[in-house]
C-alpha cells in the first residue's frame, strides 16, 4: 500500500512541476515582453520533464501524463486501478499548478491573452492541430519505450523530445504534448477553446506509439 501511495504522490508532484514550469514560462514570457522566447519556453518544459523523470522515476515509472498512462493501460496491460489513480493524481497536480499560477499571475487568469499559459491554436485548424499533437506524442512514446530500461536515458530522451516538440509545433498548437499540461491552466483561467485537441491528439498519439514500438523493435514489453 505504501508503494502505491508513493507512486500516486510522485505522479501528483511530477505533474505539478511540469505544468508549473511549462505554463509558468509562458506567463513569465508574457509579463516580461517576450524575453524568454520560443527556445526559453522549450527549455523550461523539457528540463522540467527531464528533472522530474530522473528524480521520481523509481517511485512511479515517471508517467506524469494521462496520455502515457492510458497508452500503458491499452498496450501494456497496466493495472486498471492504478490507471485510475494515476489519472486522478496527474489531474490533481495539474490543477494545483494552475491554481498556483493564478495566485502568482492574477492578471493573466482570464480566457483572453495568455490565460495562465493555457495552450491555444494559431494559424491551424483543429484537425491539423490534433494531428500535430498526436505525431509529437507518438514520438515521445517511442522514445520513452526505447529508453525505458535506463533512468538517465529516459530522462534525457523525454526532455529532448519535449524540447523538440515545443520548437516544432509550439507556435501552432502551444505544444501541450500532455492533457494535464493543457488542463490545469485552462481550468483556472476558464480557457476551454479547442480543449479536445489537447486530449484526443496526445492520447491517440501515445497509443499509436505504444502499438508501433513492438513491431518496430521486436521487443517484449512489460507494464510499468
Amino acid at each position: 500500500m505504501s508503494g502505491y501511495l508513493r507512486a500516486f504522490g510522485a505522479e501528483l508532484v511530477g505533474t505539478f512541476v511540469i505544468v508549473w514550469a511549462a505554463a509558468g514560462a509562458v506567463c513569465a514570457d508574457s509579463v516580461s515582453g517576450g524575453r524568454l522566447g520560443l527556445v526559453g519556453l522549450a527549455l523550461a518544459y523539457g528540463l522540467a520533464v527531464a528533472v522530474v523523470t530522473w528524480t521520481l522515476e523509481p517511485a512511479s515509472g515517471a508517467h506524469f501524463n494521462p496520455a502515457v498512462t492510458l497508452s500503458a493501460a491499452f498496450t501494456l496491460q497496466f493495472d486498471k486501478m492504478k490507471t485510475v489513480f494515476y489519472l486522478f493524481s496527474q489531474l490533481a497536480g495539474a490543477t494545483l499548478a494552475g491554481l498556483w499560477l493564478g495566485h502568482v499571475f492574477p492578471a493573466l487568469a482570464r480566457p483572453e491573452g495568455p490565460a495562465l499559459g493555457a495552450c491555444a491554436l494559431s494559424g491551424v485548424n483543429f484537425q491539423t492541430a490534433t494531428l500535430l499533437e498526436a505525431l509529437a506524442v507518438a514520438g515521445l512514446m517511442l522514445a520513452r519505450l526505447a529508453c525505458r530500461d535506463s533512468r538517465a536515458g529516459l530522462a534525457l530522451s523525454q526532455g529532448a523530445v519535449v524540447v523538440l516538440g515545443v520548437l516544432m509545433i509550439g507556435p501552432l498548437t502551444g505544444a501541450a504534448l500532455n492533457p494535464a499540461r493543457a488542463f490545469g491552466p485552462a481550468l483556472v483561467a476558464r480557457a476551454w477553446s479547442n480543449w479536445f485537441v489537447y486530449w484526443v491528439g496526445p492520447i491517440v498519439g501515445a497509443i499509436a506509439g505504444g502499438l508501433a514500438f513492438r513491431p518496430l523493435s521486436h521487443e517484449t514489453l512489460q507494464p510499468r
